[in-house]
């Protein structure tokens, strides 16, 4: 009797131990989960402020580099309005150059001839000829007008380019000239989606990734060989959500929002993702067992 009563305790005992694990590996696992997501979220916020303070901090260069070379553009019209004859000066004009600390001086008559310049390959070059060019000819009709054009990239050299025009002061025409702003170049190439993203941690091996949500091609992400490859074949959602997904073979969890042109994202191997809750779940299980075998 005993014993058929120690057998049927002892089998209660271990259903309750079963039980007990399960509900609380469940209610880890909501709690895990829970905690994950509001860790990518609170990253994904991060990553948002950080790139929105990069944005704000690129416009305030740009503005204030924009104002100075356009002093420097009508400064260079100011020296021809006094002495005209330095534009038959080759040395003359490059040192007008090099105290204004430009890249190149150009002077453009009234039907768009680049007339002089510092480069001797433009003289000749029909400002009509390119839309970017021709945007500055209007200032041949409206000598007020002054054209302080975005800096862009200049895709043959690789580098960020201003060109700055102005009205002539002694003549029919305008002057124009080209800036380099190394410091607005440094601070873009500092600023790039992927250079911000891969300096921002998320836990030991997850990662935060993005991607261009016009093209669907890889802004950011840890394998530098991926960037600019299609999201798709790499396996990366282009969509906003969470869930599971699996990427390179390793299955994980993520969370992606979207951001201005882009979704911005986080992934955590599952492993990671549930390393607390395995870990709690197996020392509650050794002493719930300790307990039982002392019982």
């Amino acid at each position: 009797m005993k014993k058929i009563f120690t057998r049927s305790l002892c089998i209660c005992m271990v259903i309750a131990l079963v039980i007990n694990i399960a509900a609380v590996a469940f209610v880890q696992m909501l709690v895990s989960q829970q905690n994950n997501m509001a860790s990518s979220e609170e990253k994904l916020n991060y990553v948002k402020e950080v790139l929105a303070k990069n944005n704000e901090n690129i416009l305030q260069l740009t503005e204030t580099l924009g104002e100075n070379n356009l002093s420097k553009t009508r400064a260079f019209a100011d020296l021809l309005a006094v002495d005209a004859s330095i534009l038959e000066d080759e040395e003359k004009m490059n040192n007008i150059k090099e105290r204004l600390m430009v890249n190149e001086l150009h002077v453009i008559d009234e039907k768009g001839i680049i007339t002089h310049s510092t480069i001797d390959a433009y003289i000749g070059f029909d400002m009509n000829s390119g839309e970017q060019s021709a945007a500055f000819m209007p200032i041949v009709k409206d000598p007020t007008l002054e054209i302080v054009q975005e800096p862009e990239v200049n895709v043959a050299e690789g580098i960020v380019m201003q060109y700055i025009g102005v009205a002539r002061k002694d003549a029919l025409g305008l002057v124009q000239v080209r800036i380099r702003p190394e410091v607005l170049e440094n601070m873009l190439a500092g600023t790039q989606v992927d250079v911000v993203l891969n300096g921002i941690e998320f836990g030991e091996s997850g990662y935060i990734y993005a991607v261009d949500a016009v093209t669907g091609n890889i802004l950011a992400h840890p394998d530098a060989a991926l960037i600019g490859t299609s999201a798709q074949k790499a396996g990366i959602l282009q969509e906003e959500g969470e869930g599971s997904v699996s990427l390179d073979g390793i299955k994980g969890k993520y969370v992606s929002r979207k951001y201005n042109d882009m979704y911005i994202g986080t992934f955590m191997p599952i492993k990671e993702y549930y390393q607390n809750q395995i870990s709690q779940t197996l020392v509650m299980a050794l002493s719930i067992f300790i307990i039982f075998t002392v019982l």
